[in-house]
């Protein structure tokens, strides 16, 4: 509690003591009663402490360091060249006299062998494996074709002597394509089993249309094996 507080209340003490006693002075204001006091609203300061006055700073400032001209760098001194030395002579080499020969019996001398012309002979393997010949580029061949369904090649009917017995089975052809496309020969490679159906495969197959075979662009002669197969339905 502050010091204020304390004061006030201790006067707020002494005036009531005063007022009871002079009330009790008065003649006929003993039975009466007394009158409620009124409350007294208090209110509490914050005690709020004085701060110093804020300290003025003072103001920095860089200091900023003097410069003069003399500091300045100088452009270097240009270097004295130094006198070259003359170069001395070299001497020249002493020459020793040649010694005088003695007499020296000579003799004749014999010519010497001259050397036969080389001949050229036949190339050596490894220079020959070194330079190969040009291999020649062989022009792709194509076999020729009879399952394309633009030929329209029929397919040959089964024959009823061989319904009757039925007989079924694959025969295989051999056919020669001329370069128009057509069948030059027909050979039996293999046989079904039944000559009914060996003969039905060969004379549908020689009315065949194919597709010749070609060795680049150019259309060719070649044989393609045909197999027909028979088969009876249950």
């Amino acid at each position: 509690m502050s010091s204020c507080s304390r004061v006030f209340y201790r006067a707020l003490a002494v005036s009531a003591v005063l007022h009871g006693a002079a009330l009790s002075l008065i003649p006929g204001r003993l039975d009466r009663p007394l009158p409620e006091p009124m409350p007294l609203l208090v209110q509490l300061r914050p005690h709020t402490a004085q701060l110093p006055p804020h300290a003025v700073l003072p103001s920095l400032r860089p200091s900023v360091p003097s410069f003069s001209t003399k500091d300045a760098v100088r452009p270097p001194e240009p270097l004295h060249r130094l006198p070259q030395k003359q170069a001395r002579p070299s001497p020249e080499p002493k020459t020793n006299p040649a010694p005088v020969p003695a007499d020296i019996p000579t003799h004749a001398s014999k010519p010497a062998p001259m050397a036969a012309p080389a001949t050229a002979g036949p190339p050596s393997p490894s220079a020959a494996k070194e330079n190969p010949p040009e291999a020649r580029v062989m022009p792709q061949v194509s076999a020729p074709e009879f399952s394309a369904t633009y030929l329209h090649n029929p397919e040959p009917r089964y024959p009823l002597s061989a319904r009757r017995r039925e007989e079924s089975g694959t025969v295989r052809l051999k056919v020669l394509v001329t370069p128009q496309g057509t069948a030059a020969r027909v050979e039996l490679e293999q046989s079904s089993g039944s000559a009914a159906l060996d003969q039905a495969a060969q004379q549908t197959v020689k009315n065949w249309h194919f597709v010749p075979a070609r060795r680049g662009d150019e259309p060719i002669e070649a044989w393609v094996k045909v197999p027909i197969q028979f088969q009876l339905e249950d």
